[in-house]
């Protein structure tokens, strides 16, 4: 079942009300300068709107193409799904199987823990490891995945980690025998019909965000706002795409397109593969090319393979009305997708401003309500 471009709802006073909380008092510390936001309904976009501008004062529109960071997992997620349906590898493969040259120190390392954050592996390669600059290419942080020992046993814990999806991306290449770029334009982008980039700019110019806390902030090399950023390939980063582009990522977990990815495997995608561990984003090392990293952390900390489940997440960033079966990603560059079965409705949101000043957690509640409620409205 493919989303419907159909007629959308307007906005309500109330969902204008909390958008204009959000970007309209620069003096708020949790202000945003402009905000996307997409709600599904079934498979019926039932509100797409902007409001406000982008970090440098461009007017958004629903066609605004921003950075997704970490929601950018959700692509080489799909397309290691759509390899599993062509029988080209297994979830419960030894890492070693599809790359031979990683096989030290990771014994125990599957896909499924790699998938769902259970391997054992850093959030980030060890400071220094890897030079960002104009050198920095997917072929040396690739190399620096495959020398990343791992930081603790595997499925003992989950440990959200980059380095993580950096192996899936060589995995990805090895399978195929394609570039990563191509193919994951080829297994998702294409045949989903997603309006998404990776290493490669797009046809517009792309939404600036503020509060980018790195060191080369306000040079060429800036992450999220630079052309280098937008011509570098990491796999667990680095895809620019449109709210409606990020819907339909999330979506397809739920089972959107029954035509590219089974029900059964779209199922246990969102189903929890993390066991019952505790885990999140732990870390007190920076991202390449940033300043610092933020940990939170959950007990339990529910997983499935790529999105993360909500379960009992507190604090977090969707309702207490969102049911512990929903899932979803999101991405330090200020964006978030999530998409509940149980009420059926789904929502992205591309925000202008990092999650540094932690207004998705303020706010991205609220904005799932809205959702939800909509939703609640229409049954």
């Amino acid at each position: 079942m493919s989303m419907t471009s159909g007629p959308t709802t307007r906005p309500s006073l109330a969902l204008r009300a909390l958008l204009h909380r959000i970007t309209g008092d620069p003096h708020s510390p949790y202000y945003v300068p402009g905000v996307v936001l997409v709600i599904a309904q079934g498979a019926r976009i039932a509100v797409s709107v902007a409001d406000g501008t982008d970090a440098q004062g461009a007017p958004l529109t629903e066609r605004s193409i921003f950075p997704l960071a970490s929601a950018s997992k959700l692509a080489p997620g799909l397309a290691i799904l759509r390899l599993l349906e062509q029988g080209r590898l297994a979830l419960d493969d030894p890492l070693e199987r599809h790359l031979p040259e990683a096989r030290a120190a990771r014994a125990g390392v599957t896909l499924r823990a790699l998938l769902c954050h259970t391997s054992g592996l850093p959030l980030e390669f060890a400071p220094g490891q890897v030079e960002y600059g104009p050198s920095t290419s997917w072929a040396s942080l690739g190399d620096a995945c495959l020398q990343t020992p791992l930081a603790h046993p595997p499925r003992t814990l989950v440990q959200y980690s980059n380095v993580a999806y950096g192996l899936l991306g060589l995995i990805i290449e090895a399978v195929t025998g394609l570039d990563y770029r191509t193919a994951i334009e080829q297994l998702v982008f294409e045949p989903f019909g997603i309006e998404a980039y990776v290493g490669r700019p797009g046809p517009r110019p792309h939404a600036m965000v503020m509060d980018v806390d790195s060191p080369f902030a306000g040079t060429d090399l800036e992450p999220f706002n630079s052309a280098f950023s937008q011509h570098l390939v990491m796999p667990w980063s680095h895809v620019y795409s449109t709210a409606k582009g990020l819907l339909d990522l999330v979506r397809a977990y739920g089972g959107s397109r029954p035509d590219l990815l089974r029900p059964e495997t779209a199922a246990e995608a969102r189903t929890d593969q993390a066991g019952g561990v505790d885990g999140g984003f732990r870390t007190t090392d920076p991202f390449i090319g940033f300043a610092k990293s933020k940990s939170i952390t959950w007990s339990p900390c529910p997983w499935g393979l790529t999105v993360e489940v909500k379960g009992s997440k507190r604090p977090h960033w969707t309702p207490l009305s969102a049911s512990p079966g929903s899932f979803g990603q999101i991405g330090s560059s200020g964006c978030l997708a999530w998409c509940d079965p149980v009420h059926d409705v789904s929502w992205a949101v591309l925000g202008a401003r990092t999650t540094d000043n932690g207004w998705l957690l303020r706010f991205g509640g609220a904005l799932g309500s809205a959702a939800l409620n909509l939703g609640s409205d229409a049954a």
